[in-house]
């Protein structure tokens, strides 16, 4: 069968429990008392019997009250401990007395008045023990005195048997309590050093388990802070739009770590003011409707750290020079900025405030810094992303506007009809192309689709199919889509390669006249010859060319 193990802490408080010498005094009592009663039974009954059978009823009763004490301190717990060890020694200085009465130096009277020396010397102390010594030796006397005029006249009564026994027991009973003060002394003394190594113990060890708690709740604390910082990079990771990426790294950074007030700074393109971009709360809201901002390097923890591109903490902001002290922020008691770093950049601040004193420390710091960094990557990544799109965009309002421009000038240069109906397998022009777009919904159980001829855009035509029945099939309707797609890029790259064949003829013919123009020396010759090339190249009724001098032009 396992028994359950106990922990370090119950080992080492069972392995330094120590007790002092009233505690072992209290305990011996306890188990002397209990002796005690057992054996005082016997006794009481062996010598009450003897008494019975001589009738001396003064005997009697004076065992019988030994034995009562016996009892009672063996039974009645609430007694005082120092008053059952006066009642145990008194009750065996009483049988002592009796023992002594009936037998005198013969007897075992003695015994008992030295067991009461000895034991009131170990369960109360030296000096009762003396006096316990004092007690019994004028007993002894007084029994003494007592036995010399109750000796008969005809005996002779000796007096020196007396005093030699008394020297003895004094003799006996002093070596006896000057050993036990020693020794009890000695052991006092060692359960009080053992008492104080103890308590230092138990004071190192309490010191040991609240460094071990600190240090514990400390690793404890930054294990949920960097589970955190993981959690707001990986969010922050996520969002490409750059106002949605900087509102909700605040509002995040805020609640995660349970900060008073967090904001985002960012240099402007000057280099001169740290603008705020985003804030938290309804003091963020206020300060970014005023377009709060910080000189850099002149204003505000934050102006520090733009500059000088390293973490500020002030522990105490009513005792820091540099704090700038926000009105619409009056519960600030510490602050803490890190510079949002792109490469060797510094793009900005990441502020954090508390309404506790020496809130921050440099662990703090360090994982702040950390998530500074990476919102700083995702802050540039979706700069350049915005930038991206925003000349993507240009790019592509350009380039429609250049194809609307390109086949407004196509359709209005073509001699031919760009409109054709197949009607039963035949294909005719449609001389009014207008009538195609503006087409009415057909008469009787049929049904017309309408499908753009869209690039870029710019909507180049229209694909109109007539079919039987109220309604279209859905996917005939989504094929004639994806070939409308593919008929305007067709006709885009039919387009292109019409262009291209021009611009082609266009450089041929550049050519042949520079050509022949290189091939005349003659000033007239050239310009007779550019004219007449041009006018039967391009098909055109008249070309002037005409050289003027400066005065002329005017």
């Amino acid at each position: 069968m396992s028994t359950p193990e106990s922990s370090p802490k119950q080992d080492i408080q069972a392995s330094t429990q120590i007790v002092d010498l009233q505690s072992i005094r209290n305990r011996a009592i306890q188990l002397l008392t209990n002796v005690a009663a057992i054996l005082g039974a016997i006794i009481f009954f062996v010598s009450a019997y003897s008494a019975v059978t001589n009738q001396n009823w003064v005997l009697f009763g004076g065992y019988a009250i030994a034995f009562a004490g016996l009892v009672v301190i063996s039974v009645v717990r609430r007694i005082p401990v120092r008053l059952r060890a006066f009642i145990l020694t008194g009750v065996i200085y009483l049988i002592g007395v009796l023992e002594f009465s009936q037998t005198g130096l013969q007897g075992n009277g003695l015994i008992f008045f030295l067991g009461m020396v000895v034991l009131t010397t170990l369960l109360i102390g030296a000096r009762p023990g003396y006096a316990a010594l004092a007690v019994t030796i004028a007993t002894i006397l007084f029994d003494g005195f007592v036995a010399s005029y109750n000796t008969p006249p005809s005996a002779s009564f000796s007096f020196m048997p007396w005093a030699s026994a008394i020297l003895i027991f004094a003799f006996i009973s002093v070596a006896i309590i000057a050993t036990l003060t020693i020794i009890l002394n000695s052991l006092e003394s060692l359960l009080a050093s053992q008492k104080r190594l103890t308590d230092d113990l138990e004071k190192q060890q309490a010191t040991l388990e609240h460094s071990i708690e600190e240090r514990t709740a400390d690793l404890r604390q930054r294990a949920d802070q960097l589970e955190v910082a993981s959690q707001v990079a990986h969010s922050i990771s996520q969002e490409t739009d750059l106002d949605t990426l900087l509102s909700g790294s605040v509002d995040l950074i805020r609640s995660r770590f349970d900060f008073y007030h967090a904001s985002i700074f960012l240099i402007d393109d000057a280099q001169e003011f740290a603008v705020l971009r985003a804030s938290t709360g309804e003091a963020g809201r206020a300060l970014l409707a005023q377009n709060h901002r910080l000189k850099v390097g002149a204003e505000g923890i934050v102006g520090y750290v733009t500059l000088r591109g390293e973490p500020r903490i002030a522990l105490d902001v009513a005792e820091d020079t540099v704090h700038f002290k926000n009105p619409l922020l009056p519960d600030t008691r510490s602050e803490m900025a890190v510079p949002l770093r792109a490469g060797s950049q510094i793009i900005g601040a990441l502020d954090v405030q508390s309404t506790v004193e020496k809130a921050f420390s440099a662990e703090d710091v360090k994982i702040l810094q950390t998530i500074a960094d990476q919102l700083a990557v995702a802050i540039q990544r979706a700069t350049l992303l915005r930038k991206l799109q925003d000349t993507l965009q240009q790019m592509e309002s350009g380039l429609s506007l250049y194809t609307r421009q390109a086949w407004r000038t196509r359709i209005r240069r073509s001699r031919k009809a760009l409109a054709f109906r197949s009607r039963r397998s035949q294909i005719e022009p449609v001389a009014d192309a207008s009538s195609i777009i503006k087409a009415k919904k057909p008469r009787g159980n049929k049904s017309l689709v309408q499908i753009p001829l869209e690039l870029r855009g710019t909507v180049l035509g229209v694909l109109q199919v007539q079919f039987e029945g109220e309604e279209a099939p859905a996917d005939t309707v989504a094929m004639l889509r994806t070939l409308a797609d593919r008929l305007t890029l067709a006709l885009e790259t039919a387009r292109l390669l019409e262009e291209i064949q021009q611009r082609a003829e266009q450089e041929h013919l550049v050519g042949d006249i520079s050509a022949r123009v290189r091939n005349s020396t003659d000033i007239e010759k050239i310009l007779q010859t550019t004219a007449q090339e041009l006018g039967r190249s391009l098909g055109v009724d008249e070309v002037r060319i005409q050289l003027s001098t400066p005065a002329e032009q005017s």
